[in-house]
């Protein structure tokens, strides 16, 4: 059998994930951010979209390691996981 089979698995379910044109410009707003770095209520303000849109799409990235959450002095920011093959291609 051919060994890569789980990791195309993996790969189709993190597509899966990104498709979506909101989850897509959350990406794309990401890595304008400095550092690739951004509060999550700067995304949401800035992409005009709603605060708990942003939040579940997030989450759903978190998930398959496409974004890293940080917490710092009481605020969340998401940023790139720049380890994912993926987000080089975005």
């Amino acid at each position: 059998m051919w060994n890569k089979r789980k990791e195309c698995e993996h790969t189709a379910d993190v597509f899966k994930t990104i498709a979506h044109a909101d989850r897509i410009a959350i990406l794309s707003f990401i890595g304008d951010c400095k550092q690739c770095t951004c509060r999550v209520k700067d995304i949401y303000e800035k992409l005009n979209l709603s605060q708990p849109s942003v939040s579940k799409h997030l989450s759903m990235m978190k998930k398959q390691n496409i974004v890293t959450r940080i917490s710092k002095d009481g605020d969340t920011f998401f940023t790139l996981n720049l380890k994912s093959k993926i987000v080089w291609g975005i």
